[in-house]
């Protein structure tokens, strides 16, 4: 998750985060301490049925969404811009939500954390594989810019806090959720735009850099989703 790598990088003196840097050992604290393996058959099977092949997966597959005007020129923005915004917007609308217990809440936790798994999927690809995305070389620019400013401006403030007021100083247009209720069927759609991204981003995504990932000893659900297309 970005706010909380940047908000952890925050905490470490600007000298040992510049040794860090020049020693070339910035990439390996990032995996040691904010990068974890998640198994979940759920999300697999559920982008399985985007793909309509299979007709025990209906609840998954690909539906009509009710996306606003702001989440339209979104999704039409270059991908990397899309991905970074779409991950700030997507972090500040699931802290609205209040979670805990049965019922519709219940589920409600289940969909909030299924869309947080792959916006912070996305952006930890951007962040550390872009090779592997639709990318221009600006991609590698947005973690370090985000974490520079969480630097300058975090004064004690929640994640909450900081995303908001990063989105309001710095992103560019109205939140693509400022009308959107939280609801289920909100969180449904948010869900099916970040399956249909990663998606969209593995049929890109050249055979060479599959490759070069299982060669590094490692299977990226990105290179699942290329194989079953």
């Amino acid at each position: 998750n970005l706010a909380d790598y940047s908000m952890s990088k925050k905490s470490m003196s600007k000298f040992i985060s510049e040794v860090y840097e020049a020693l070339g050992l910035e990439k390996h604290w990032k995996n040691f301490w904010h990068i974890k393996h998640v198994e979940d058959k759920v999300i697999v099977l559920y982008i399985v049925g985007l793909f309509g092949t299979e007709p025990n997966h209906s609840e998954g597959r690909s539906r009509q969404l009710n996306l606003g005007l702001e989440l339209k020129d979104l999704l039409n923005l270059p991908f990397e811009h899309t991905i970074f915004r779409l991950h700030i917007w997507t972090e500040l609308h699931l802290s609205t939500y209040s979670l805990g217990g049965g019922g519709v809440v219940g589920e409600m936790s289940l969909l909030v954390a299924e869309c947080r798994k792959l916006s912070n999927y996305l952006m930890y690809l951007m962040s550390v594989c872009p090779s592997m995305l639709p990318v221009s070389s600006v991609a590698r620019d947005f973690e370090p810019l985000f974490s520079e400013w969480v630097r300058d401006n975090h004064n004690n403030l929640t994640k909450a806090e900081v995303l908001d007021k990063y989105a309001n100083t710095v992103l560019v247009g109205s939140s693509p959720f400022r009308d959107t209720p939280a609801s289920v069927e909100t969180l449904k759609d948010l869900k099916e735009v970040w399956a249909r991204l990663l998606i969209y981003a593995a049929g890109k995504c050249p055979f060479e850099e599959h490759a070069r990932q299982l060669g590094n000893g490692g299977v990226e659900l990105l290179t699942v989703i290329g194989y079953l297309m």
